[in-house]
């Protein structure tokens, strides 16, 4: 497996727009859960990318498929971890923890702020409980209507 980040392809035009159109490929169903994720991937992560603000990180299979991502945001008030995804397949395989421990690398801490909605929130329970983050916030209705979003390591 190989750990790569899109800030190592943004000044390469083919090659960019085909390793993020291949990473929105495998987060596209999470538009589902969150109005609008399209929308915000393309222009507010992906350009973000080209400051020191934002970062995609990514894992590549032993067949240079894209098997997990993880969308930062470094502001100097907000370490964040936007998005956290690994394919179904990969999972409880060490994909996750690698993508997590480079993400802590990048942000600067093991306790950055992330969100889960109720209805994935038991798929990272074993993540929540392994580095002890806090659950500081419920918010209902954040992301979609009549969902609860769980809101970690606000402080």
């Amino acid at each position: 497996m190989i750990l790569d980040s899109i800030k190592n392809y943004l000044f390469d035009d083919a090659e960019d727009v085909k390793i993020i159109n291949e990473i929105y490929s495998i987060v596209e169903h999470l538009n589902e859960d969150y109005p609008r994720y399209k929308e915000w991937f393309y222009n507010k992560q992906v350009n973000g990318c080209f400051s020191r603000f934002r970062d995609i990180l990514f894992i590549k299979n032993e067949n240079s498929k894209i098997i997990g991502v993880s969308f930062l945001k470094m502001e100097d008030n907000e370490k964040k971890i936007c998005t956290l995804y690994v394919c179904e397949e990969y999972r409880k395989k060490g994909v996750g923890t690698m993508l997590l421990e480079e993400s802590f690398n990048i942000l600067g801490t093991k306790k950055p702020i992330i969100t889960f909605n109720e209805d994935k929130l038991f798929m990272f329970e074993k993540i929540i409980v392994k580095y002890n983050w806090k659950l500081t916030k419920i918010v209902d209705s954040l992301y979609k209507d009549g969902i609860k979003e769980y809101c970690f390591n606000i402080v």
